[in-house]
C-alpha cells in the first residue's frame, strides 16, 4: 500500500498549490481522507512490537521498542483511520502472539523523565 503524508500526519508541511511531483496525489488524499493513519500506541503487558508485525483488523506497526521513561512497549502503526482515535484498542501480533495495545497521543514520553 502506498502512503503519503496524509497518512503519516505530515499534512501541514505540504502546500499542493506549489506545484511540487506527487501534489495531486496529495489533495485527492486530503479531500477524500486517508484509509489509514500512523498512530502512536503502548502495549498493554509484556512485549515489544516490531517493525512488519500485523494489527488484528487491519495494520501495521512501523517501528517499536521498550520506552525507557515509561517502562512499557511503545511503538508506531499505520491503522484504518477510525481506529486512530486515542484510546482505541489494538491486538498486535507479536511474534505468534496476541499482544494488547492502546493508541496513544503523540508524543509518548513524560516531561522530566
Amino acid at each position: 500500500m502506498q502512503r503519503g503524508p496524509i497518512e503519516a500526519g505530515l499534512g501541514w508541511c505540504c502546500k499542493e498549490d506549489t506545484g511540487f511531483v506527487g501534489a495531486d496525489a496529495v489533495r485527492a488524499v486530503r479531500e477524500a481522507g486517508p484509509a489509514e493513519k500512523l498512530v502512536a500506541f503502548e502495549i498493554d503487558g509484556p512485549g515489544i512490537a516490531r517493525h512488519g508485525n500485523p494489527i488484528a483488523g487491519g495494520g501495521e506497526v512501523t517501528s517499536g521498542t521498550m520506552s525507557p521513561s515509561l517502562g512499557v512497549g511503545i511503538g508506531m502503526a499505520y491503522v484504518p483511520a477510525e481506529r486512530a482515535v486515542p484510546g482505541t484498542g489494538l491486538e498486535i501480533d507479536v511474534r505468534g502472539k496476541m499482544r494488547r495495545a492502546v493508541v496513544m497521543q503523540k508524543p509518548l514520553y513524560r516531561k522530566g523523565s
